[in-house]
């Protein structure tokens, strides 16, 4: 299980950089004009759902009702909204007709971003 939780401290890193390029990559595509092409926003949601996975398994293996409130309560509340709000910005933009499909995901992984930042264990930098 040790192995397990390694690779989801890791993979932090890996959801981070990928919200974050995700939405920068929004902004300026929706700020050129450029269509909406959902190939690089697809890929950070796949990590994002990677890292989501690998919390739930550790979460239950790892007795994660046991863990106290943060890691039993908040942490993964605070995850399963942020991979839920990437997932349906995801599906908004691709309703949307032109560039401005980018903006409203760009926008949708800076709302996941901040709930990704607000939950990371911190602490626990490894």
């Amino acid at each position: 299980m040790d192995i397990i939780i390694d690779i989801h401290s890791w993979v932090r890193w890996l959801v981070l950089l990928a919200l974050v390029v995700g939405a920068v990559l929004g902004f300026v595509r929706n700020g050129r004009g450029e269509p909406f092409q959902d190939g690089p926003y697809t890929a950070a949601v796949i990590v994002v759902d990677v890292q989501v996975l690998l919390g739930i398994i550790v979460w239950i293996f790892n007795s994660g009702w046991d863990a106290g409130f943060f890691f039993a309560v908040l942490h993964p509340l605070f995850m399963l909204a942020a991979v839920a709000i990437a997932h349906v910005g995801l599906v908004r933009a691709r309703k949307v007709d032109g560039p401005r499909a980018n903006l409203v995901v760009a926008w949708s992984f800076v709302a996941s971003l901040v709930l990704v930042v607000l939950a990371v264990p911190w602490d626990r930098l490894a």
